[in-house]
């Protein structure tokens, strides 16, 4: 089900709030060939938030550096 990009509500226009984050790792294509440990992924995401007053919010090339880091480890299904 694709989501509807949510407003930015940082002060920093490349911030994304935790569904644009989601997003974005949706649409990937490594997570598209399920070649992104989500685990891993989230737990992340938890060492990069920050808050910016009203909500938690994380920049974007972060995010994308977070995929491709979460996407160099084997998924759960290579490793079976």
């Amino acid at each position: 089900m694709p989501k509807e990009p949510t407003a930015q509500t940082a002060p920093v226009s490349d911030s994304l709030t935790i569904n644009a984050a989601w997003q974005l790792l949706q649409n990937d294509p490594q997570y598209l060939s399920d070649r992104v440990d989500v685990t891993r992924f989230c737990e992340g995401l938890r060492q990069i938030a920050s808050f910016d007053g009203t909500a938690l919010v994380f920049e974007r090339t972060r995010v994308l550096a977070l995929v491709e880091e979460s996407s160099q480890s084997p998924s759960a299904e290579e490793s079976r």
